[in-house]
């Protein structure tokens, strides 16, 4: 056989060769949901599950209990009916499934993917009732965004709209309503959602009279959707719609403006801290609010991070 014909026979086998070794390699490539239950029998993962799992427990006990002394200690009358409602949450506690999407939520918004992972995982565990699963499928789809599998985040997205539509979702969950509400506008928020995010903390925003928050969260979420035109006039222009507010709150909001300027120069540094701004007003509002079941679970929270950076791992 000619030189020529050999060359060309040993490039069709080289040929195929090739593409049958780029065919199993895509068949051997991991799914998200191969790439989770890998993540779930890692040494960080059950690490950091068995620090959260074997300390969250305890702390609530003590916060619930102190919250359920002070429920029951006697007060005067204007007091007491000015605590009516307070003092009724107390005897509630703290919600353990609400505790940990919060942590996850937070978590995501660190960048520390697989810690929010096992938060939404034992969210989940802990859930007792539509609404507990409904925030737990929540943050578990922000976890998820977290780790770049955008296929398992729109399952648990999925997975809450189906309890979306319960009439006594906001009632069940009682005194954490305001947190869960938090957790669905950091959702929001990670997902370049402006109105939903906005929609989310307008009830905390009230409650705190702060009225720059929802609109904050608004803009935040413009500057990390990728695909929205979050311009620094289209954002200054959204300021300066905003009636009432005093110099330092729309000083707040003139940090976004800057961020938004950045983007365009440095996306990855406004980014960053664009989510450590909404991190911070998000658990500042939450301190602020004043409501016995937000200020149980925040003390919890810290309590838990305090755990946390003794035992090393932050």
């Amino acid at each position: 056989m000619p030189v020529a014909g050999l060359l060309s026979k040993y490039k069709a086998l080289l040929v195929l060769a090739v593409c049958a070794s780029l065919s199993a390699c895509s068949s051997m490539q991991k799914t998200e949901q191969q790439k989770y239950e890998e993540l779930q029998t890692s040494l960080f993962y059950s690490s950091y599950r068995a620090v959260s799992n074997n300390t969250i427990g305890p702390i609530l006990t003590a916060v619930n209990y102190s919250q359920q002394v002070a429920a029951d200690t006697p007060q005067n009358d204007q007091t007491a009916t000015a605590s009516k409602e307070e003092g009724t949450l107390a005897k509630q506690g703290v919600n353990r499934a609400s505790l940990h999407a919060l942590l996850s939520a937070i978590y995501s918004f660190s960048s520390f993917c697989t810690w929010s992972t096992v938060e939404a995982d034992l969210s989940i565990e802990h859930a007792t009732d539509d609404s507990g699963l409904y925030v737990a499928y929540t943050s578990q789809s922000l976890a998820q965004q977290c780790n770049g599998w955008p296929g398992l985040a729109n399952q648990f997205s999925a997975k809450a709209s189906l309890l979306e539509d319960s009439d006594n979702l906001a009632k069940r969950y009682n005194g954490m309503r305001i947190t869960s509400k938090v957790i669905l506008g950091l959702h929001a928020v990670q997902n370049g959602n402006g109105p939903g995010a906005q929609h989310a903390f307008e009830e905390l925003a009230e409650k705190i009279n702060q009225p720059w928050l929802p609109i904050a969260m608004h803009i935040s979420a413009m500057i990390l959707d990728p695909g929205a035109l979050a311009s620094p006039e289209k954002i200054k222009a959204l300021i300066q719609q905003q009636d009432g507010l005093t110099y330092s709150e729309r000083k707040k909001l003139m940090k976004l403006e800057e961020l938004a300027k950045q983007n365009t120069q440095k996306p990855q540094k406004a980014t960053k801290e664009t989510k450590e701004l909404v991190k911070q007003w998000t658990l500042e509002g939450l301190v602020e609010f004043g409501n016995i079941a937000a200020d149980a679970t925040y003390s919890a929270l810290m309590k838990f991070l305090s755990v946390l950076g003794k035992v090393g791992m932050e």
